[in-house]
This record gives structure tokens, sequence and C-alpha cells, in this order.
């Protein structure tokens, strides 16, 4: 997947985990509450770091994914947290479980994979000329940067043209 197109999934994702911070996340008959109005509110916050790291970064990087993937384990972790509360306090079934609970939590697991795809994926264009002094694999290196959207169009071919120039 290209790393701009993960950009967009982190941004979806994301924002999933705000707006279901702000559904019920609780419900007893016609009563609800919403996420914001408890622990929800730093659901809802890691959801808006990770909108914004993402439309700071669309290529993403290591930074960006470890800490995407960070907010999404704290979104989790808040989502279980608050589902364990509410199953246990309702178990008589006199209230349930809210749809922005669930959207929040499968937001802040999904979101993980991303990120984790990002902090992985993510090369410097250093280590194109760090693995291997052969100017066949240094090529090869920096033909799967560009690919991978680490280079520009521009920073390809400039680069490209050094190492020829080297050789």
């Amino acid at each position: 997947m290209a790393k701009e197109s993960i950009g967009w999934w982190v941004m979806g994702l994301g924002a999933a985990m705000l707006v279901g911070s702000f559904l019920p996340w609780v419900r007893m008959g016609v009563i609800t509450q919403a996420g914001v109005d408890g622990d929800g509110v730093f659901a809802g916050l890691a959801g808006g770091a990770i909108v914004v790291i993402s439309l700071a970064n669309r290529r993403g990087s290591r930074a960006a994914g470890s800490a995407v993937s960070l907010l999404g384990v704290a979104g989790v972790v808040v989502g279980v947290e608050v589902f364990g509360t509410v199953s246990s306090a309702f178990a008589d079934g006199s209230g349930s479980i809210g749809s922005g609970l669930l959207v929040t939590m499968m937001a802040s697991l999904l979101v993980c994979f991303p990120g984790i795809e990002w902090a992985a994926s993510s090369r410097t264009i250093d280590d194109a000329s760090s693995t291997d002094g052969t100017v066949v694999s240094r090529l090869e290196e920096l033909k799967m940067l560009y690919h991978r959207g680490v280079l520009s169009d521009e920073e390809y071919e400039t680069r490209r043209m050094q190492i020829l120039d080297e050789a």
C-alpha cells in the first residue's frame, strides 16, 4: 500500500475515533451518555491528534507511525476500561453499550496497524547508501525508496545521478 494512501486511512480512522467520542457510549433506556462526558474525552483527543499527525505528515515517518500506534493503543485502553465498567454495572440488562464506544474502540484498534506500517517502512535516504557499497544495490535501494514514496521525483533523480557519478 502506498504511503500516501496509508495517510488517508490514518486520517479517517483518527476522525472516526474523534466522532465516536461524541456519540453515545452508554445507553439506559432513552438516556444516553456520550464519551466526551467521561473518559471518552481522552480517546477523542487521541483521535484528534492522529488527524493532525496525518495531515502534517502525509507520507508518514517512524516518529509519526509510532505516535499514531501509541495513540491508537491509548484509545483501545480507554475503550476496554469503559466497556468493562459499563458491562459490569449493567449486568442486569438495565443499560447497554452505546455505538460511540464501539466505533471508537474499533477505530482505535485499526489505526494501530497503518501506524506500525508507517513506522516499519520508513527509511531515510542515508539508509540507502549504508546498506551495500555496490552501485547496483544502491540504485535498487534508491528505487525502492522512491516507490514507497519517501523520495520525490526530483530527489530520486538527483540522488540517482549522484550514485552514477560516483561510480
